[in-house]
């Protein structure tokens, strides 16, 4: 049986590539079995300099709704 999959939020901030001040960052969702691997999933889909990790929550429930995975077919 595979490992139960979540909805995270994954806030990733990095050194912006316009010369800003500022810091950039990006809100990403993935589908993971961990926090470790939720970040890691998150990093591979931005590529900034000194990218780090901002925030991360794992969606449970939204508005009342229960957030549930499901693979699709």
């Amino acid at each position: 049986m595979d490992p139960k999959k979540h909805v995270y939020a994954v806030l990733l901030g990095g050194k912006s590539d316009n010369g800003d001040l500022m810091e950039a960052h990006r809100l990403e969702f993935v589908v993971a079995v961990s926090e470790a691997d939720a970040k890691n999933r998150a990093k591979n889909r931005w590529s900034v300099e000194d990218m780090h990790v901002d925030g991360i929550r794992k969606l449970e429930i939204v508005d009342g709704y229960a957030v549930i995975v499901e693979e699709a077919t």
